[in-house]
This record gives C-alpha cells, sequence and structure tokens, in this order.
C-alpha cells in the first residue's frame, strides 16, 4: 500500500466561507453584487483554486466561475485568500443556492483526488418586477370565470380595468362582458401592464381558459375583480 503524504509546508484551510460584499437579505433583478469566497489560513497559497456553484431550484449545478491566486513572493506560511464573484441575479435565480469550494491541487507530489473543502449554502431571494404569463386572446363560456396569472417578488397587487375604470366584480360573464381589458400589476420593485382580449362563448360551464404560472410568488387573478394583496 502506498502512503501518500502532505508537504511539511503544506495547510489545508481552517474554514471556507460565502457571503455578498455590503449586503444581506434579498437581492433585486439586474442588480450587480459582489461574491466572496473566504479561505481561512491555508498553505500554499497558490495551489488553491477555489470554484463558484449554484444549484437551481430544480437541483441542476452549475459552475459559475473558478479562480485561482498567482503569487510571485513564494510564501510559504498559511494566509488567508478571499476570492471575489460578479453575481447579476435574474428572476430564474430565485430560490437558487450558491456556495464555493476550495480545492488544494499540490500537482503530482500530492493526493489524489485533491482535497476540497466546501462553504455553506448561501440561500437566494431574487425580487423582481411582475411579468405576466397569459395570452393576449382568452376564451371562456358564459358563466365562467377567467384567470390570468401574473408573477413578481414581492407578490404584486393587481387591477383590472375597463375603458380607464375599474371593474366591479359580477357573478358569472355573460356575452356582454367580452372586449379588452388591461391588467394592472404593481410591487415595490416595478410595475407591468399586459391587455386582454376575452372571448366570451355560448353555453353553459364548461371549460375555463386560464394561465399557467411558473416560479415563486404567483397570483391567480379572477377576472373583473380587483385584488389588493398588498394592501
Amino acid at each position: 500500500m502506498v502512503r501518500v503524504c502532505f508537504p511539511s509546508s503544506t495547510e489545508l484551510p481552517d474554514g471556507v466561507s460565502i457571503r455578498y460584499l455590503s449586503h444581506s437579505g434579498p437581492v433585486v433583478e439586474g442588480h450587480q453584487y459582489f461574491l466572496h469566497c473566504d479561505v481561512q489560513n491555508t498553505a500554499p497559497i497558490e495551489h488553491l483554486r477555489v470554484t463558484f456553484f449554484k444549484v437551481s431550484t430544480n437541483g441542476e449545478q452549475t459552475v459559475l466561475y473558478t479562480q485561482q491566486i498567482i503569487r510571485q513572493d513564494n510564501i510559504k506560511a498559511p494566509v488567508n485568500g478571499t476570492y471575489t464573484l460578479d453575481f447579476t441575479p435574474t428572476r430564474d435565480d430565485d430560490g437558487a443556492q450558491l456556495w464555493c469550494s476550495a480545492m488544494l491541487d499540490l500537482g503530482p507530489q500530492g493526493p489524489k483526488p485533491p482535497p476540497v473543502m466546501k462553504s455553506e449554502c448561501l440561500n437566494t431571494t431574487v425580487h423582481f418586477a411582475p411579468v405576466f404569463s397569459c395570452s393576449a386572446k382568452l376564451q371562456v363560456r358564459a358563466g365562467e370565470g377567467l384567470t390570468c396569472d401574473v408573477r413578481g417578488n414581492p407578490l404584486p397587487s393587481v387591477t383590472w380595468l375597463r375603458d380607464g375604470q375599474v371593474l366591479s366584480p359580477p357573478t358569472h360573464l355573460s356575452r356582454e362582458d367580452a372586449g379588452n381589458y388591461t391588467l394592472m400589476a404593481l410591487n415595490r420593485i416595478g410595475k407591468a401592464n399586459h391587455t386582454v382580449e376575452v372571448e366570451v362563448l355560448h353555453g353553459r360551464a364548461a371549460r375555463g381558459a386560464s394561465c399557467q404560472a411558473a416560479g415563486s410568488a404567483t397570483v391567480a387573478v379572477l377576472l373583473f375583480q380587483l385584488i389588493h394583496w398588498l394592501y
């Protein structure tokens, strides 16, 4: 049996951690942030390779960036290292986890595979403006309601209008209710409008038209109904 030993000047990290620089809490879509991976007390630092990872809500793992410090001073004593990733989140990053790993690769004289130390996961909450996920033309049968899904974080407030007027909620849709309607959604990140052309078909309640929404913070909006989730 072959026994592999570290060189005498080698020190595995005391710890690896991940954090945002000068920020805590939720992040905002499209804004720039800096992720720091801090590695404590390791040597030789020039043999340390740090990688940033993202794990999405469906479990898919992505390598975001790999970095290695190049030093010319040939310092052998254990030192701390900070590695930085420029991170601009999107709404698809909401609910994802970020983490980093530090691998000490000593080359042919080192152990195989090289030792790796991982940070804890950093949970990501992304705030983003409302977005609609329903068609511009929708059909329902007389007597039914109609839904249109709106996604946003924080959860948006939603209002239906016709000819600039907020609608009062009728009990059932009728043929006279056909026409164009404007859906307005608002949260503290932004706002969005969506126009829907509604066609009401003859017949008793059967299939109602609805739109599917994906991700977190989804609002199911009943047509003709004023909904204020935030107020």
